[in-house]
């Protein structure tokens, strides 16, 4: 029938979006920089930050710690990508140690270790999307998804993970189910 042709197309779209979606996050631009290149760029860019800031803010361990969060909600803004246990370990590896690499200008080897283990869990969560993808969704349980999740843990366990996406998937399955019904049922 109709419906049904639209329904799968619908699904369709949505598999294609989310797939598109996690494609274009792992999308990186890199330059062709060496590691000591980079090292003295993030030494001159921590002079900077020291000089120009208006309280003449000194990079120190207070200041490691909040570029450290910034750059891991950068990368997982969602809180869907990174376990809890990631984030505990750079944190404790790097929380202190990033105004140590900035100001020596040693190297940026936390970032690409930060991103590497980044790229490892998108691809995890890719497959774990088009697993979930060849599921039928249950609309008969009451379930919750927020989608505002920046404030919320990232999830400790991979049954976390995958009720996560579930449910993430299902809330993006319903809405598009409730945009195509022409008389909102």
């Amino acid at each position: 029938t109709h419906s049904e042709k639209s329904a799968t197309i619908s699904r369709m779209k949505r598999r294609v979006t989310i797939t598109l979606s996690l494609a274009l996050l792992t999308g990186v631009v890199r330059a062709d920089l060496t590691e000591q290149q980079a090292g003295r760029i993030a030494k001159r860019v921590g002079q900077i930050i020291g000089q120009i800031h208006y309280r003449q803010i000194k990079v120190n361990d207070d200041i490691s710690r909040i570029h450290l969060d910034n750059y891991l909600n950068s990368l997982d803004f969602g809180h869907m990508i990174f376990l809890q246990s990631d984030v505990d370990e750079f944190r404790k590896r790097y929380g202190t140690q990033l105004d140590n690499e900035i100001k020596f200008g040693k190297n940026i080897r936390p970032a690409q270790i930060i991103f590497k283990k980044y790229i490892e869990r998108l691809t995890q969560r890719q497959k774990l999307v088009d697993e979930l993808l060849k599921k039928k969704m249950d609309y008969t349980k009451n379930e919750h998804f927020n989608p505002m999740r920046n404030k919320l843990p990232w999830p400790e366990t991979k049954e976390e993970v995958e009720n996560l996406w579930r449910t993430r998937i299902k809330y993006e399955l319903l809405a598009d189910r409730l945009t195509i019904s022409k008389d909102g049922k």
